[in-house]
């Protein structure tokens, strides 16, 4: 059907009946049915398309520069967008964590269980005392500390004992009975806890010790904004280095981000051999991969940038050194936004 407005039907650019597609955006001129037929061809059109460019991606991410190069080069269609991809990556990664993680057994506080052990603690002290003529208290005291080693420490151990956010928590000095068999506002009238902000960083830290596999995966889940912040961030490091290539910044951060993606998938895989065969070297190779991240970048910036081994090597010295410190600060960040939300 043909284009009676002489009109692009997407940016409305005045067309010519001879134009096939729009000068300005690409867009095909002429009209399309909607038909079922149209919308069904349309539909494995994209997404055959689609299939097709993380095929490409997959496999020629393992060749340093050569998406990077691509892309620059203008060549956009043959590989799914770096970054898209490397939200692909991501969400791949996070996957295959959140299936290593779901056998793994922590200790959760059962706040019923931990008051009914105390209880028993005390009611065995009383008895014991009505029967230590007739025992040897040595015996009494070897089955009181075999059977309740931790029970009474509850009641002499502080809960909190740290600074944290200019507060000091120890001065309160709660036990750490009260602060599981308590509620939050009986335990901070019996302590005397007026503070708002001393409050709520007790009562948070109370939700992650009774519930640390919760707090644990919500944690794991804040990671990957850290980890785009971490690209970022390193992004910039590599700028700073390599200020007089005149490179614009999207060309470190496309090295960073292919660099992330490697690593990434390195990891998903061996996660995915660990969660099939129960791998035994699961932590060597771990090692290995984030071993091969870093000569995988190690090989791309010498290539791209074109600069002595030596000097690369000093740089990327820098670039690691930068890089712990960036993820130091980034878990911080995490850690307090975990606990401040969870």
């Amino acid at each position: 059907m043909t284009n009676s407005k002489n009109k692009c039907l997407s940016c409305s650019f005045s067309i010519s009946e001879t134009d096939k597609y729009c000068p300005q955006c690409g867009l095909e001129t002429k009209y399309r049915n909607l038909s079922i037929r149209f919308l069904i061809k349309s539909f494995f059109e994209a997404f055959l398309n689609f299939d097709v460019k993380i095929f490409h991606s997959m496999r020629d991410i393992w060749v340093p520069n050569k998406i990077t190069k691509t892309f620059l080069e203008g060549k956009r269609e043959y590989h799914i967008h770096p970054f898209r991809f490397y939200f692909i990556c991501l969400i791949i990664f996070f996957t295959m964590l959140s299936f290593l993680t779901k056998n793994i057994e922590f200790n959760e506080f059962n706040l019923n269980e931990i008051v009914a052990e105390y209880e028993f603690y005390q009611e065995f002290d009383t008895l014991s005392q009505e029967y230590v003529a007739n025992c040897d208290p040595g015996i009494i005291d070897s089955i009181k500390t075999k059977l309740y080693r931790d029970a009474d420490k509850l009641e002499r151990d502080t809960f909190f004992d740290a600074k944290i956010f200019g507060s000091d928590l120890s001065k309160y000095g709660i036990s750490t009975l009260d602060a599981f068999k308590l509620e939050n506002e009986d335990m901070f009238e019996k302590y005397k806890v007026v503070s708002r902000k001393d409050q709520y960083i007790l009562s948070q830290f109370k939700r992650v010790a009774t519930h640390p596999e919760s707090a644990i995966r919500f944690f794991i889940g804040n990671l990957i904004w850290g980890l785009i912040l971490l690209t970022i961030m390193i992004a910039a490091v590599l700028k700073l280095l390599y200020i007089r290539h005149e490179s614009y910044y999207i060309e470190h951060l496309l090295h960073v981000s292919n660099v992330h993606c490697l690593i990434l998938l390195l990891i998903s895989f061996v996660m995915l051999l660990h969660l099939i065969t129960a791998l035994e070297l699961f932590p060597e190779m771990i090692f290995f991969s984030l071993l091969a991240g870093i000569l995988y970048f190690l090989i791309s910036i010498k290539s791209y940038y074109g600069e002595k081994l030596i000097k690369t090597l000093g740089k990327l010295l820098i670039i690691n050194v930068f890089y712990f410190i960036c993820v130091g600060i980034i878990m911080t960040i995490i850690g307090v936004f975990s606990l401040m939300f969870f």
